[in-house]
């Protein structure tokens, strides 16, 4: 989940503010799954 912003904040850098986490968190997820799917490969490879 990602913050919010605060409340003094200007209304157009909090769309801004939340489309950045969403981007970054969505880059986070995919970096994970393509890790776990080129060890999953590095080791179905080893047997």
């Amino acid at each position: 989940m990602t913050k919010r912003a605060k409340l003094k904040a200007k209304l157009k850098n909090v769309k801004q503010k939340s489309g950045l986490n969403r981007s970054n968190l969505n880059a986070s997820f995919y970096q994970i799954i393509s890790f776990l799917d080129c060890k999953q490969q590095h080791n179905s490879d080893k047997q």
